[in-house]
């Protein structure tokens, strides 16, 4: 995490569930809960987090992420088991706060070579309804 903080970022913004298997593809990146906040007090990030299931991805649940993503100092890194969660956070808090909506969410994504499914569709298409 310090890493990160010398990069400039201000905020580590989790949405992975408490309850999943933690794995490591490359310890350098393997950011757990414990490790995260036995950091943070080290990097002087701030941290936050909304849990999201990959399996029940909603409407409220990304809106809620996103309000308490907006709590933190940015630029924050946004971080779940694989990324694709992340990634949706992401370009869901940016598509709100520049006044886009779900289609340019959509088109972003797919330029980024996320293919996220026809709930996940659905649920970004409902948070962004205005």
């Amino acid at each position: 995490l310090q890493g990160f903080a010398k990069d400039g970022f201000k905020s580590v913004f989790n949405v992975r569930r408490t309850s999943e298997e933690v794995r490591t593809y490359h310890p350098k990146f393997e950011l757990t809960q414990d490790v995260q906040q036995e950091e943070k007090t080290l990097s002087g990030l701030e941290y936050g987090g909304y849990e999201i299931n990959p399996q029940n991805v909603t409407a409220a649940d990304i809106n809620a992420a996103v309000a308490e993503l907006d709590k933190l100092p940015l630029p924050a890194v946004v971080h779940c088991m694989m990324g694709g969660r992340a990634a949706m956070i992401a370009l869901v808090h940016e598509a709100k706060h520049e006044n886009k909506d779900a289609d340019s969410v959509l088109a972003k994504a797919k330029d980024l070579g996320l293919d996220f499914n026809e709930d996940w569709q659905k649920a970004i298409k409902e948070a962004l309804q205005k």
